[in-house]
């Protein structure tokens, strides 16, 4: 039973780490190049994260 837990420990784990490189690599940089683009909504992109 711990192990088990712990397994679902560890991929619950691994599936966070996926969803914040997703979130740095795909996001991130969107909302910077529209900041760019648009000042006004890339400041408030940026005050949001």
């Amino acid at each position: 039973m711990l192990r088990f837990s712990l397994f679902i420990y560890l991929f619950k784990l691994r599936y966070a780490s996926l969803f914040f490189i997703f979130y740095y690599f795909y996001i991130l940089p969107v909302v910077v190049i529209y900041g760019r683009e648009n000042n006004e909504m890339g400041r408030d992109c940026g005050l949001l994260l």
